[in-house]
């Protein structure tokens, strides 16, 4: 089995923190608007005064350019101080920054506070430092673990990145990693710390990777929102002494929970049954079994975009959810 190295593409979101006081506020509006300028000058007051918010959007005007010179230096000082004080755009934007001048290993530590409050994006660039190695420790089954939890989310970056794993990863090491993102999705602090797992082999053949495009600027969304720019993660491309590992389609399902008994794991069907008809109607439950836990997952689907699909409107009632490879 092949592994290729995934290279992590800086990117930076250019939308603005939903923020907590009016100033603020005022500010998110006329960034929508285009006045950058006049959004500056609303949050000046409250970035004096220490919101996080504030501060995260005077770091982005900074690091954009807009309403404000370029200043990379100001922006970090901003990202700074809004990440000190806990904000996790911040860290993940501060972290971003410090990779690429080399400061590889304050980035992870702000990447792994970020992650803790499920930033999409910190959660992506620690799979790709714990996938290639690089900083952390590899650890394939995390490392897949915090890509599911990315690309559940809906980052762009992860969901590619995810399928390079997929093709790539044993089966045990992907339902480690499955185990661990239902343990980070449900608060289970210890799973999401990530159990220890052997040391990964050491490849004969690794994958050489495209070099990664540049980021494409995109509008800034409405308040409320958090997206990211839609940076194009290198795909790997096979070299001839090494064949790719094809992927059949059909392989996803959707993992609903786990339990310690298969009849805990029936009850919960029957009650996403009764309760969400309208969304799992036609899926067929599966009950699988994995050491001391049942895990319940349906399906089957062709790709992981349909299972997310699903997997999106059963989270929008507060139910767990995240899609699964089977194979």
């Amino acid at each position: 089995m092949r592994h290729g190295l995934i290279l992590a593409t800086a990117f930076f979101t250019l939308f603005v923190s939903v923020p907590t006081l009016a100033g603020v506020k005022e500010g998110v509006v006329k960034w929508q608007g285009g006045d950058y300028r006049g959004a500056v000058v609303e949050w000046m007051p409250s970035a004096a005064k220490g919101d996080p918010d504030a501060l995260f959007n005077m770091g982005q005007a900074y690091k954009l350019g807009r309403g404000v010179p370029l200043d990379k230096a100001k922006a970090e000082d901003f990202y700074r101080r809004a990440a000190d004080k806990g904000h996790a755009p911040a860290q993940s934007n501060l972290g971003i920054l410090l990779a690429q001048r080399g400061e590889k290993k304050e980035a992870a530590g702000l990447w792994q506070k970020a992650a803790a409050k499920r930033d999409a994006r910190a959660q992506y660039m620690l799979g790709v430092l714990h996938f290639n190695g690089d900083t952390l420790p590899k650890n394939w089954p995390l490392a897949y673990a915090y890509m599911t939890q990315a690309n559940n989310a809906g980052l762009p970056q992860a969901g590619r990145a995810l399928a390079t794993m997929t093709a790539s990863l044993s089966p045990g090491d992907r339902a480690s990693g499955s185990e661990m993102a239902q343990a980070m999705m449900t608060g289970d602090k210890l799973g999401a710390s990530g159990k220890p797992v052997a040391p990964p082999r050491k490849l004969a053949n690794p994958v050489a990777v495209d070099k990664p495009q540049a980021a494409l600027q995109k509008p800034a969304p409405s308040p409320g929102r958090t997206t990211v720019s839609n940076a194009e993660i290198p795909q790997p491309r096979i070299t001839a002494s090494a064949p790719a590992t094809n992927v059949a389609g059909g392989g996803w399902r959707i993992q609903l929970g786990a339990f310690s008994q298969e009849a805990r794991a029936r009850e919960a069907w029957t009650g996403l049954r009764r309760d969400y008809p309208g969304i799992v109607a036609g899926l067929e439950p599966v009950y699988a079994p994995s050491g001391s836990m049942i895990r319940l997952q349906a399906g089957s689907f062709a790709n992981p975009g349909e299972a997310n699909s699903i997997c999106q409107r059963l989270r929008d009632t507060g139910r767990p959810c995240f899609a699964v490879h089977t194979n």
